[in-house]
């Protein structure tokens, strides 16, 4: 599998990795898989859904006012840039003063009703919309910024591999990973890669079951991890990075 270097942070889009659309047939499912599993969410949960887009955005309101919604620089397929969308659960201007940093577990920015919705996972119920707009997939890598992809690919020869498909919320890595959110680059790439490798209908509907077992198990213990099959636990790398103590998310 050829290895793509990962875009110099700030670049607007204008480096794009070099990845060979290998697979790229393999993912022709993929766009009419997404359109059916939301709209059949949406059918099925419409209650759940217009509860949702009413008490969530008001309040986050009653809190702390706007912006009711945080965007953010993800890297997509073949590492094109697009803005992935969240509900807000942190302070506003978080990074101002920082720059890009991660979350640290009780991150004192997180706000009271932040906490509640990065919990649940409520927070990344917008990114629907990155689906619908095709940024992402139900299923893929999670995506990355580019700053922390750019460290990455530093740390860990190959990370950039993982653009060869669309990201995604649910994922291999996601569900195995320690925290879910929080994997070393190296052990996320190898469950990546491996989940680009059997990527197909089934395997995604094997993934997103998964990953709504263990979100709701982690819900309520944020310390449960899922212990992966042997046959299916991936190398760990040679990555260098010091793993800090993090909190369960991949961004403010």
């Amino acid at each position: 599998m050829p290895t793509a270097p990962i875009p110099e942070p700030h670049t607007n889009g204008t480096s794009v990795p070099a990845v060979v659309a290998q697979g790229g047939a393999s993912e022709l499912y993929k766009r009419p898989f997404d359109l059916a599993v939301v709209t059949l969410a949406i059918v099925l949960l419409l209650p759940l859904w217009v509860a949702v887009c009413i008490f969530v955005p008001l309040a986050i309101y009653l809190e702390d006012r706007r912006p009711i919604f945080y965007t953010q620089q993800r890297l997509g397929r073949f590492g094109k840039p697009f803005r992935l969308i969240k509900f807000r659960t942190m302070v506003a201007d978080a990074e101002a003063h920082t720059g890009p940093v991660w979350a640290t577990l009780d991150d004192a920015r997180t706000t009271r009703v932040g906490k509640t919705l990065r919990r649940f996972h409520l927070d990344e119920i917008p990114q629907v919309i990155n689906i619908l707009r095709g940024d992402m997939s139900v299923v893929g890598p999670r995506p990355e910024r580019p700053e922390l992809a750019h460290s990455f690919g530093r740390e860990t020869p190959g990370f950039a591999d993982r653009l060869m498909v669309r990201p995604g919320i649910a994922g291999l890595a996601q569900a195995y990973g320690e925290r879910g959110y929080w994997t070393h680059p190296a052990e996320k790439l190898g469950y990546d890669k491996r989940y680009i490798e059997r990527m197909g209908p089934v395997e995604d509907l094997k993934l997103i079951l998964l990953s709504l077992w263990v979100a709701s198990r982690r819900a309520f213990n944020e310390n449960y991890v899922l212990t992966a099959p042997a046959h299916s636990t991936p190398c760990r790398g040679k990555g260098t990075m010091n793993r800090p103590q993090q909190g369960p998310r991949d961004a403010p």
